[in-house]
């Protein structure tokens, strides 16, 4: 894992602020995928310093989660981006791919609007619908058999979840190896090979998302940045989702970004506008400018020199937000 400045984690056993060393990454670390919502400070915590004496109640689940499995270390937003240097700040906004996909789990808090809701069944928080039990009867074991809506993911809660409204749970969530997503109903487990829900005793394949239904369909089956054809798909899924601040579309897709541009594709981009490769880079600018928005009411044409047709077609219902330019994606909402 490479150096990130300023990176903090938790010690559940202490509730403290440590660096992150070595021994972090053989005692492993979980990450948080949670929504803030109306909070939009962190509090001011630095190296060292004690959590505080009342966190909410999603903070103090994950942790007792964590310390159930094992895992001593959690990094949490709102705790570890110390406020001491906006550099080192800065700089693990940049790193979310590597904080993310380098954690042994991300606990994903995929119920309640809020932080103070917690994760249901784990503490205060009771679940809204118990799971049937197995019924044994001798030496047998019968087993309630779900839905295929509740087996495929299309009414899991998370689908309909405030979580998966949110732009910065996107990359949260598709940048973690293994994830944890805990619902009103029950929790899901899913990894890179294999998907677990605890209303269904035995695993399920991992495959192509179109293929495995609605929460493949956010959880991507391989590591992001593999492929330029992946490019479009995490863009049209991330776009419109919701951000207290406008300023941050750029920053909440970062992570995305250094995938491409770190994986095999290297896939370099400005403003968030996909660079392909061609001998002639500006070629390949000009290639990622083609990016097209679904049912245009309007569109605009330029032919360049070279004979390539550039293209943008905006929603009726999109603006200009003027933070970015109008020829990124990111300038639209």
């Amino acid at each position: 894992m490479p150096h990130i400045p300023g990176f903090h984690v938790i010690d559940c056993e202490e509730n403290i602020l440590v660096p992150f060393s070595e021994d972090v990454l053989d005692f492993g670390y979980a990450t948080l995928s949670y929504v803030w919502g109306l909070e939009t400070t962190s509090p001011a915590l630095s190296s060292g310093s004690p959590l505080p004496k009342t966190v909410p109640l999603v903070v103090s689940d994950a942790i007792t989660v964590c310390k159930q499995l094992g895992l001593r270390y959690i990094w949490i937003d709102r705790y570890c981006i110390l406020q001491d240097t906006q550099e080192d700040a800065h700089a693990q906004i940049q790193s979310m791919n590597h904080i993310y996909k380098h954690s042994d789990l991300t606990i994903i808090a995929a119920a309640g609007s809020d932080p103070y809701y917690g994760l249901p069944g784990v503490s205060t928080r009771a679940r809204l619908r118990p799971l049937r039990p197995p019924l044994h009867i001798g030496d047998q074991t019968l087993i309630p058999l779900p839905f295929k809506s509740q087996i495929d993911g299309s009414n899991s809660g998370y689908a309909e979840s405030k979580w998966n409204t949110r732009g910065w749970t996107y990359q949260e969530a598709v940048l973690s190896r293994r994830r944890l997503v805990f619902t009103d109903t029950q929790v899901f487990f899913q990894c890179l090979n294999s998907r677990w829900q605890e209303n269904l005793s035995l695993s399920l394949p991992t495959g192509p998302p179109s293929e495995q239904g609605p929460l493949a369909q956010l959880f991507p089956h391989g590591p992001v940045g593999l492929s330029n054809w992946d490019f479009g798909t995490h863009v049209t899924r991330y776009f419109g989702r919701e951000l207290t601040y406008s300023s941050d579309a750029l920053n909440a897709f970062l992570g995305i970004l250094r995938e491409f541009q770190e994986g095999s594709a290297g896939l370099k981009n400005l403003v968030g506008v996909p660079i392909y490769r061609h001998k002639q880079p500006i070629i390949g600018f000009l290639v990622g400018l083609c990016w097209d928005i679904r049912l245009p009411t309007a569109s605009r044409h330029l032919l360049t020199e070279d004979g390539l047709d550039m293209n943008w077609s905006p929603f009726s219902w999109l603006k200009q937000d003027g933070l970015f330019p109008s020829w990124s994606w990111l300038g639209w909402k």
